[in-house]
């Protein structure tokens, strides 16, 4: 396996880890390629795909100096992936891309102006989520504010971030840009996941927020691919199955992902622990709202 090669630090590097992604990395790489901010690395790590990701990846590493591409020699699993291009970065920010999803042209630049801020370690923008062939979608999360971690109290900004529904998007804020003093922790938790002492995304984020606050930026937008092969596929692609209308009930019942309060007690201190048990009704209150709406728009969906 090869190790990327940088004439020369750029202010941002970007990590995209990738398997078998030769239906959209084309136009996830142009409009990376294509942003009006223009000093920045791309390290592609390749997770031994086995479709033409490979050929593609190194195509346009031919025409475009900024990337680097490597290919892992065997599948090291998702998350250590993640782990790698992160480890390889030399600028002074870091963020990661996803192979299947598209960025506004001012992406990178409104991100790099909004992370200059004093006091913010990570910037992110609005989302919209599209389908396969890059339509917009009907999607409750549309347009959500990710500003969760605006006050300098690092106990009342996680505290805010742990009661947001997971459902309304916010796992995407680990595309953010970061800062460089935020490696080290990313990759400490990354690091859980790979030994398996830390099981969602959403964590990551919370635990970012305690060393620095996320600036939200209005006017760049994330369009977030929802596909057949990704984990939040269309709602009008699965179909009215028992085993769909069970994971219905199942969510009414208890609307947050397994293990997931365990891993929000598990990084927090004693303090945050006894207020965010305390705020256990408050957040369920908070993700039945959003669940029925939820419901009713994919009941919308299937009937149209």
């Amino acid at each position: 396996m090869s190790q990327p090669n940088r004439k020369s630090a750029a202010t941002i590097s970007i990590g995209m880890p990738v398997y078998n992604g030769e239906k959209y990395i084309r136009e996830a790489l142009d409009t990376i390629l294509g942003q009006t901010f223009t000093d920045f690395e791309l390290i592609i790590s390749d997770n031994c795909s086995s479709d033409s990701t490979e050929s593609i990846c190194r195509e346009y590493a031919k025409k475009d100096a900024r990337i680097s591409y490597v290919r892992q020699q065997s599948n090291i699993g998702a998350a250590a992936n993640f782990l790698y291009v992160i480890n390889q970065a030399v600028g002074n920010y870091f963020m990661w891309a996803a192979c299947d999803d598209r960025w506004s042209a001012d992406w990178l630049e409104r991100m790099h102006e909004a992370i200059k801020e004093p006091g913010v370690g990570m910037a992110f923008g609005q989302v919209v989520h599209i389908d396969a062939s890059g339509n917009t979608m009907l999607h409750p999360a549309n347009g959500v504010n990710f500003g969760y971690g605006y006050s300098g109290i690092p106990l009342l900004r996680r505290a805010r971030f742990y009661l947001a529904y997971e459902g309304m998007g916010k796992a995407n804020s680990i595309y953010s840009l970061y800062k460089r003093e935020l490696v080290g922790p990313l990759c400490s938790m990354w690091g859980e996941v790979i030994e398996g002492n830390l099981y969602y995304d959403y964590t990551i984020v919370y635990c970012c927020l305690q060393y620095q606050r996320i600036k939200q930026v209005d006017r760049a937008t994330l369009f977030k691919r929802i596909h057949g092969e990704s984990e939040g596929s269309s709602p009008k692609q699965r179909s009215m199955s028992a085993r769909y209308l069970a994971r219905i009930v199942a969510g009414l019942v208890w609307p947050f992902p397994p293990k997931l309060l365990r891993d929000y007690l598990q990084h927090s201190t004693i303090m945050e622990r006894f207020i965010l048990i305390l705020l256990v009704p408050v957040k369920l209150f908070a993700a039945y709202g959003f669940r029925m709406k939820q419901i009713f728009m994919q009941a919308k969906l299937h009937l149209s």
